[in-house]
């Protein structure tokens, strides 16, 4: 986790693009990289999770300032 709390938006947002963390597989699923499990098997259930994420959003803490790419 230590990676990831001193690692900058820009380079975060990197692996993301990249599917770092989650990819489309041959059956059109979204699946975890780490693990290669099917995290959503069809949109609706991306729906629910982005929904989800959204929920949560305000519960996980900001971005330090000088790791951010909306420097205060």
């Amino acid at each position: 986790m230590s990676e990831l709390n001193n690692m900058r938006t820009s380079d975060f947002s990197f692996l993301t693009e990249n599917e770092a963390f989650f990819y489309v597989d041959h059956n059109n699923c979204l699946c975890s990289t780490i693990s290669g499990k099917v995290i959503a098997a069809n949109r609706e259930q991306l729906d629910i999770l982005i929904r989800y994420f959204q929920k949560i959003r305000g519960k996980v803490q900001p971005a330090p300032y000088w790791l951010s790419e909306h420097q205060q």
